[in-house]
């Protein structure tokens, strides 16, 4: 792990997974959290990668934490945008 493409498959598959699932800010906040311990995502030191993934998995401590569905998409498509400029 640790290449472009493991990080552009990574985040295209939260992609589909926040854009298919019926939203629930919970699972949703678990789902992010356990890819980014199965994944290690520390390996590919990206810290705009980890700040949108411990946003996301953060919703679970509290409404004041809440980030909607499409927000959550937009996050993803914008740095999947980026990845391909750069």
């Amino acid at each position: 792990m640790n290449t472009y493409g493991d990080k552009k498959d990574l985040v295209s598959h939260l992609l589909e997974y926040a854009r298919e699932k019926p939203f629930d800010p919970m699972k949703c906040a678990k789902y992010f959290y356990a890819q980014k311990l199965d994944e290690k995502i520390y390996r590919f030191n990206d810290e705009e990668l980890n700040r949108i993934i411990d946003e996301v998995s953060g919703m679970d401590a509290g409404d004041e934490f809440f980030i909607a569905q499409e927000e959550i998409i937009s996050m993803l498509i914008g740095y999947l945008e980026g990845m391909s400029k750069g």
